[in-house]
């Protein structure tokens, strides 16, 4: 028995396997067509049929065009922050442009550092973190809890986990002026942390 790769006679293989699924599908809709769909009055009434099907799809579309139009109305203003996260070599830091919503900036810049930093920190577990805008003097406090099963304490971080974590939420939090923010302190369930 000689086995024949289909790639060899075809060179784009997902257009074929596309065209030969449309090719089965349209052969079980014949398929399933009796002789009664294909009598002159079934003919003489398809026109309408297919005028009617093209109204329901118009209306259809009408509703989905509104639907987005009111979505994006609707939508809470945004504003574009520079996150800072350290580069490779841990030496400086490197800026992402991202839109955030305008209404809950600062719980967004902290939620995605924190999110996104976290995981690149070994043997190191956040159980939660908690944001404390002030809004007197432009100072936020960033309260942490540690998995009281982690292995290692705040202070165990070296100098590029230190970077990774605080020093990303820092310059993130205080190179963007939208955020009004003049000062950022870290504290584990009240107390300061120590670098």
């Amino acid at each position: 028995m000689v086995t024949v790769s289909l790639h060899r006679f075809v060179r784009r293989p997902r257009q074929f396997l596309r065209a030969l699924g449309w090719g089965s599908r349209l052969g079980m809709a014949g398929a399933i067509a009796t002789a009664s769909m294909f009598t002159p009055a079934a003919v003489a009434n398809s026109p309408q049929v297919v005028t009617e099907q093209l109204s329901e799809l118009t209306t259809v579309e009408t509703a989905t065009e509104r639907f987005w139009e009111a979505a994006i109305a609707n939508s809470p203003p945004g504003m574009t922050v520079i996150f800072y996260t350290p580069t490779a070599a841990c030496d400086a830091y490197a800026g992402d442009l991202t839109m955030v919503a305008a209404d809950h900036a600062i719980p967004q810049v902290v939620q995605r550092l924190v999110t996104d930093q976290t995981p690149q920190l070994i043997d190191f577990e956040l159980a939660g973190y908690r944001v404390q805008p002030s809004t007197d003097d432009g100072t936020v406090t960033i309260d942490f809890r540690r998995n009281p099963h982690a292995e290692r304490h705040f202070i165990s971080l070296s100098m590029c986990e230190q970077r990774e974590l605080f020093g990303s939420l820092r310059q993130t939090l205080l190179q963007n002026p939208a955020l009004e923010i003049n000062q950022v302190r870290f504290t584990e369930r009240g107390r300061p942390i120590k670098f």
